[in-house]
Order: structure tokens, then sequence, then C-alpha cells
């Protein structure tokens, strides 16, 4: 029962988290037209790797194991270009 609990709380967040999100909300509010000429302009398979990475950290953060996901796509991504090329 505890760990259930914690486990709701951890998938909540703690104020000061949630304080966090509510400010970077308001500042994408305020530049959202500069934040959607950017992603215009990225490239959509990078623009897909940061999404996913980003839904991998948060996955890895909930289930309190986070690991260093940019690390492993960069290193894995080399190894796959250096495969390619040579």
């Amino acid at each position: 029962m505890s760990s259930e609990r914690d486990l709701k709380k951890r998938i909540r967040g703690t104020e000061s988290e949630n304080e966090f999100k509510q400010r970077a909300r308001n500042e994408a509010i305020k530049h959202q037209q500069k934040i959607i000429d950017v992603l215009r302009e990225m490239n959509k398979n990078f623009l897909l790797i940061l999404k996913v990475n980003n839904y991998m950290n948060n996955i890895d953060k909930k289930l309190g194991m986070p690991i260093n996901n940019y690390y492993y796509t960069a290193k894995f991504s080399l190894k796959r270009y250096y495969k390619h090329c040579l």
C-alpha cells in the first residue's frame, strides 16, 4: 500500500516541480510563435528523436530509474553512422 502511494506521489510530482512546469508553460505561451518557427525548420527525424527521448526520460524518472538517454542515443547513433559510412 505504501509503495502505491509513493508511486502516485512520484507521478504527480512535487509542488516545486509543478510550479516549474507552470512557469515553463507560461514562458512557452509567451514565445509560442518563435517556438513554432524553430520547430518547422528542424529536421523531422531529429525532432522525433528529441520527442522520443523526452518520453523515455519521463518514464525512467517516474519509475525511479533515471538514466542519461542522450548519452545512449548518441553512442548508438555514432556506431550506426560509422558502420554505415565505413
